[in-house]
């Protein structure tokens, strides 16, 4: 009877642990998949049956082995968190792809045929403070090359007042402010849309905007 308990004892403690890690993979995968974004109903309802059924097999899983051993831990945890790690890569991947791919195509489309080198910092304006739709993004540069762009993309200096719509923020100084020196200039895509570039006084920092 002795030796049944103690054979008995690390099963127990190899069950508990395990169903411990499946429930672990349950809490982060919930968290995982709650930060995903609007996704129609049934694909919602069919992500969370999914999500229950493979926890609840790794839950049954989780019953068989002896011993807890680091190779069982990692494959109870792992295996059922598997859809979940995906997604969460796939996040990862779209977010690097908006910080840092999108907003050099939108530079090429619009500035430059290619990035100048001396071009940093290069980012997207947020909603937040833009508080306007329309596509913006931000970048240190140096001088020459910025002068170079207004020049051959036929960029002129107006002042924020002479900007065609009269509710335009950039009218108002205090609207994403670059230095306290700010200068506004202003052109037309190919398609004769309205493009802004606001810099400061020494053009090393610019904000574009189209539309």
């Amino acid at each position: 009877m002795a030796e049944a308990d103690a054979n008995l004892t690390p099963r127990v403690k190899a069950v508990g642990t395990h169903l411990g890690l499946v429930g672990l993979s349950f809490v982060v995968s919930i968290m995982v998949l709650s930060g995903v974004g609007l996704m129609p109903g049934e694909a919602i309802e069919c992500g969370v049956i999914g999500m229950l059924l493979i926890h609840g097999a790794a839950a049954v899983g989780a019953l068989f082995p002896r011993r807890a051993t680091a190779a069982s831990c990692v494959v109870i945890f792992c295996v059922p968190f598997l859809p979940a790690g995906c997604e969460m890569g796939f996040s990862v991947r779209r977010a690097y792809h908006r910080r840092y791919v999108l907003p050099a195509d939108r530079f090429r489309d619009h500035l430059a045929s290619a990035v100048p080198p001396s071009v940093t910092n290069l980012r997207f304006v947020p909603l937040s403070e833009s508080k306007l739709p329309d596509l913006m993004f931000r970048f240190d540069i140096a001088p020459a090359d910025l002068d170079d762009i207004l020049a051959e993309r036929g960029f002129k200096r107006v002042s924020p007042g002479e900007l065609p719509r009269q509710n335009d923020l950039f009218r108002d100084p205090g609207y994403l402010p670059l230095g306290g020196d700010d200068q506004t200039f202003q052109g037309q895509d190919k398609w004769g849309t309205v493009m802004v570039i606001k810099t400061n006084g020494t053009h090393t920092r610019a904000i574009f905007r189209r539309g």
